[in-house]
């Protein structure tokens, strides 16, 4: 039975999400989970292709962000350490600031301003939170 590589990316965060999942992966299944996310990640660009202007825009800050967030997620379990977790962190509220930039993109443009920086504020304080997780386990 062959599994197709968009079928293992929903297994692969169940997997990450699990709190019993406290083994690291071996080299072997780094790689294997790392090319899934990076065939996801194809299969996902490959359908924004289809969509025009912003929508394509934010399709692609959506697929990036979330192959981003998986990459992050995988290594923090295969590196499991207080930086990987920070990593994972920041790495989460960059994507969230790139699609909400993206979004952004499409309003008028007396509304962009605002939304910019609500954009930033809001990646800001995640970034912050990521910083206070951080220092925290390292304690």
């Amino acid at each position: 039975m062959h599994i197709h590589s968009n079928q293992l990316f929903p297994l692969i965060i169940l997997l990450f999400s699990m709190s019993s999942f406290a083994d690291t992966l071996t080299r072997y299944e780094y790689l294997q989970s790392r090319n899934s996310v990076i065939a996801d990640y194809d299969l996902a660009e490959k359908a924004c292709d289809s969509l025009t202007s912003n929508a394509n825009e934010i399709c692609m800050a959506e697929a990036n962000g979330k192959k981003r967030n998986a990459l992050a997620r995988l290594y923090g379990v295969y590196k499991p350490s207080a930086n990987a977790r920070y990593q994972e962190l920041t790495t989460s509220a960059n994507a969230a600031y790139a699609i909400a930039l993206a979004k952004c993109n499409g309003i008028d443009v007396k509304d962009k301003s605002t939304c910019w920086s609500s954009a930033e504020r809001t990646k800001i304080n995640a970034i912050n939170a990521a910083g206070i997780n951080w220092s925290q386990s390292l304690k």
